[in-house]
């Protein structure tokens, strides 16, 4: 990445190119630890309502607690990335673009696992790139989860290439798939309203 006294050259066209062997490249394995309350309050954060008690609370009779899938996605947030490897780009234009959760099995409510990154594919877009990363997640058992997202990153495209996965290969269809998605950059997002939450009690989720 770039300092930030950098980034005024960078947005006036100074070259922006990422490196493409950086496929393959992985982050330090992090260690991550969650208990039930890191689940219960991702689940009210997220907006789980009063008719989702195994997720939003730990002592509703005959309810066993219950953790969202999603909820991986916010462990260990930014720490072992492998984003340096791709060279030097404007943090400013980075945008997440997708993300991805593939459980291998139910998380428990507490542990403890190793979060490993990895970048598996780069698409040249034009005036742009997308660096796809995957995270996997394991414990004494074996993996937990695999998380795949993409960065979409303007600017830093011009280099010419598409570089499937190393280490999983990335199929034609996927490479297709993504650059189907990121050739238009209009989206609408539309919301109903959103059901009744629960609300900390007494300073306990109830």
């Amino acid at each position: 990445m770039v300092l930030l006294a950098d980034r005024h050259n960078l947005r006036k066209g100074t070259d922006m190119a990422l490196n493409p062997s950086a496929v393959g490249a992985k982050g330090d394995p992090v260690e991550i630890t969650w208990d039930s309350k890191d689940c219960l309050l991702y689940a009210v954060g997220i907006g789980a309502g009063a008719d989702e008690l195994a997720f939003t609370t730990e002592n509703t009779a005959d309810v066993v607690q219950q953790v969202f899938p999603t909820f991986p996605v916010v462990l260990g947030w930014g720490k072992g990335s492998p984003m340096k490897a791709v060279g030097e780009f404007d943090p400013a234009l980075l945008v997440h673009g997708q993300q991805a959760v593939t459980p291998a099995r139910a998380l428990p409510t507490s542990g403890s696992a190793t979060m490993q990154s990895e970048i598996v594919a780069m698409y040249d877009k034009g005036k742009a790139a997308v660096v796809v990363s995957e995270t996997t997640l394991t414990d004494g058992s074996g993996v937990l989860c695999t998380l795949r997202s993409s960065a979409f990153v303007r600017g830093a495209g011009g280099w010419g290439a598409v570089i499937p996965a190393t280490s999983d290969g990335v199929s034609t269809a996927l490479t297709a798939s993504y650059s189907a998605a990121f050739s238009n950059q209009d989206a609408v997002c539309a919301s109903g309203p959103m059901p009744k939450m629960v609300r900390p009690i007494g300073g306990r989720l109830a």
